[in-house]
């Protein structure tokens, strides 16, 4: 998946509930029976899609981790394009805008 900084992200509300244990979130789809799970920088951009439920752009929340982390913006843009496919895929996000 290709991502670009315009690139909007949101959390679906789908069929999954959450639990904290130990720093790490815990999903499960509930119609599935299948467990993600995310810690550290995975559950900082958790933390930076909630919201009003308006999607939030991929340039946002790289400008944000870069600021918390060392790194930089090529890095970050790639790590976080492998995540949110993941993400995506386990129905957790919606992504919109997305560079073909």
């Amino acid at each position: 998946m290709a991502l670009e900084l315009t690139s909007r992200v949101r959390r679906t509300t789908g069929d999954f509930v959450d639990v904290s244990v130990d720093g790490e979130l815990v999903f499960m789809n509930v119609l599935e029976m299948r467990f993600h799970s995310l810690r550290d920088t995975g559950l900082r951009v958790w933390q930076l899609l909630d919201g009003d439920e308006s999607p939030v752009t991929v340039g946002t929340v790289v400008a944000a981790l870069c600021e918390e982390f060392e790194v930089d913006a090529d890095t970050c843009l790639r790590d976080m394009a492998v995540l949110l496919q993941e993400l995506q895929e386990a129905g957790l996000v919606e992504l919109e805008g997305e560079a073909t």
